[in-house]
């Protein structure tokens, strides 16, 4: 292998580089691993220490929540904690094993047997749970580790006295140095704590490491370790404790408590150094075969990889045969140094320029291709405008030419008053168009502005009203007209053509008899504006037409209806220089138009 080659370059710092990393790894985990996991522990455990002592001291807890906040620490921590009074006594211990914690009707506490009370013939199956009331009878001796009374239990229904049963409790007693005479006593009290463990080696684990605890607190106490302003230091003291029997290291936390009316208590915390240890040990024999496994694979990866610069040479191929084709979306990613490297660059920007100048050239075709399309739609548009002008212009200038002739033949001599007055309309009708006209083309200028303003809408459609109810009688349609008072902004000119078109439409289309329902409604920030003539409707496929200039439903372009038939399209315009929410719907019973208008 030629040591210029890429080929050799590539193996050699891959390999390099994995070698170095897999060593440095194993020596870091060697060195500092256990002491890193030792003070991240102990620096959780004074934390958390600081923690309970805070709550503890600040949120006045119950028996019942100091046991179990005690409970939750040890959990969390694995770590047992005991609270001591000044003199060393226990005033809250974990409790291990299956028990539970009676509170009597007196105030005294007393902890019992689990089981003693499930398997109990006389409880007839009884499941404590916490808040039960329960009555017992059992033996009570103070325990001498913990100071709590400890309870037999004998049964929960009747006091009597078993001479076995209190000679293997005074047994007990002078096994486990427990001192006071015993006596046997009912209780009655709430069940205020229930301990049912489920792992019951951890419970022996974290029993023995509690007696381990009691046995130290009763040192540091007894055997004067500390000295008194060492030990009543706000700051907590840790120090390492080894089990004499299992020469196990441990990490005892000694925190002092002064609560507001002067009583002075300890925290106590031990926890082991053991798992640590045995972790550490077998990380550092797995990482020996790791370490091995590791270094063959990757001399092995590093060779399969350092074949595969051909890989480059292919991907060339690719890009070159895609751009051959007209594809420029596919890139050569090569981000080498060298002269592979320089190629891949020079053919991204190569498809880079070649794509750009096509997407250039086809945005442009698109472009010419949308004019071309848009004038022949204007095309188109014009030569409908003009159509639809000449048929609206031709026959008011038939009518017109028609009777003028007559009259000046004096075919119709007789009734020459009357022709002139149908001229006279025609001509009325055709400057009507023109003026329509002529507004549309205002409203579609560029640059046209409304004079908005304040107005109250109920005026405006009680004044159009007022103009049609001749119409209206004539027509017998019955107008509904429902509408507050709503002060909007608005052209208030403009707006009242709105109306007045959609009255002309409404009346225009409505059967005789028919009814017109016009109302205001509030629709949050907007004001919407209703008219609906009943028994009338628009086809769906045609609903959307009727905005066009010139556009009828009924296409024939009778004359019966009358109009221009661009009033709508002004209607449309106006709202859309307003920006109104406007639109047309068939209803139960009829066609309906409505805009909005923002309120004031």
């Amino acid at each position: 292998m030629n040591r210029n080659s890429i080929i050799y370059k590539l193996f050699g710092i891959t390999l390099l580089f994995f070698t170095v990393l897999i060593v440095f790894n194993f020596l870091i985990n060697r060195l500092f691993l256990e002491e890193y996991y030792s003070k991240q522990k102990i620096k959780s455990i004074i934390a958390d220490i600081e923690n309970f002592s805070k709550d503890y001291l600040n949120e006045d807890w119950s028996f019942k929540e100091t046991i179990q906040n005690v409970d939750h620490f040890t959990e969390k921590n694995n770590a047992p904690m005991l609270l001591v009074d000044e003199r060393g006594r226990a005033k809250y211990t974990n409790k291990y094993g299956d028990i539970l914690i009676i509170k009597s009707k007196d105030g005294d506490v007393y902890t019992a047997d689990l089981d003693q009370i499930v398997n109990n013939k006389f409880f007839h199956g009884f499941v404590p749970q916490m808040g039960n009331e329960i009555r017992v009878t059992g033996t009570s001796y103070l325990d001498r580790n913990s100071f709590k009374d400890v309870l037999k239990i004998i049964d929960n229904r009747e006091k009597y006295y078993d001479e076995d049963l209190i000679t293997n409790i005074h047994k007990d007693m002078n096994n486990n140095k427990f001192h006071h005479d015993l006596n046997i006593k009912e209780i009655r009290g709430e069940i205020i704590y229930i301990n049912n463990s489920v792992d019951a080696e951890k419970g022996k684990q974290m029993s023995y490491k509690s007696n381990l605890l009691m046995e130290e607190i009763k040192n540091v106490f007894g055997a004067n370790k500390f000295s008194i302003n060492e030990i009543q230091d706000n700051s907590i003291i840790d120090y390492e404790y080894t089990d004499p029997n299992t020469n196990n290291k441990n990490m005892i936390f000694i925190k002092p408590l002064i609560s507001y009316n002067g009583d002075k208590q300890f925290v106590f915390v031990i926890t082991s150094f053991q798992p640590i240890d045995e972790a550490i040990d077998i990380i550092g024999r797995f990482n020996v075969y790791v370490f091995l496994f590791a270094l063959i694979l990757i001399v092995f990866l590093s060779f399969i990889y350092s074949r595969m610069i051909a890989s480059p040479l292919l991907k060339i191929n690719q890009v070159a045969e895609s751009m051959a084709n007209l594809d420029f979306s596919v890139r050569c990613e090569i981000d080498s140094k060298d002269e592979l490297g320089n190629l891949s660059k020079s053919i991204n920007t190569m498809s880079t320029n070649l794509s750009n100048s096509l997407e250039d050239l086809k945005r442009a075709n698109e472009k010419l291709m949308d004019d071309i399309e848009r004038e022949k739609r204007q095309e188109e548009k014009r030569r409908q405008f003009i159509a639809d002008v000449s048929h609206e212009l031709k026959t008011p200038l038939g009518i017109m030419r028609g009777f003028a002739a007559g009259i000046q033949d004096d075919i119709y001599e007789a009734k020459k008053d009357y022709y002139l007055e149908i001229i006279i309309d025609e001509i009325e009708k055709m400057d009507g168009l023109v003026l329509d006209m002529l507004t549309i083309s205002k409203l579609q200028a560029i640059g046209y502005k409304l004079n908005m303003e304040k107005f109250f809408i109920d005026d405006l459609i009680n004044r159009s009203l007022k103009k049609y109810i001749n119409i209206f009688d004539e027509k017998e349609l019955k107008v509904s007209c429902l509408c507050e008072s709503y002060e909007v902004y608005g052209d208030e000119d403009k707006i009242g053509r709105v109306i007045d078109n959609l009255l002309s439409n409404a009346v225009k289309y409505s059967k005789s008899g028919a009814k017109v329902n016009i109302k205001t409604e509030e629709q949050g920030e907007l004001i919407y504006f209703y008219i609906e003539n009943t028994e009338t409707y628009i086809p769906e496929a045609e609903i959307d037409n009727i905005w066009d200039r010139f556009y009828r439903v009924e296409h024939s372009r009778n004359r019966l209806f009358g109009g221009t038939g661009l009033g709508l399209n002004i209607v449309k315009n106006i709202l859309k220089l307003h920006k109104s929410d406007y639109g047309v719907r068939n209803t139960e019973y009829g066609v309906e138009f409505y805009f909005s208008l923002p309120k004031l």
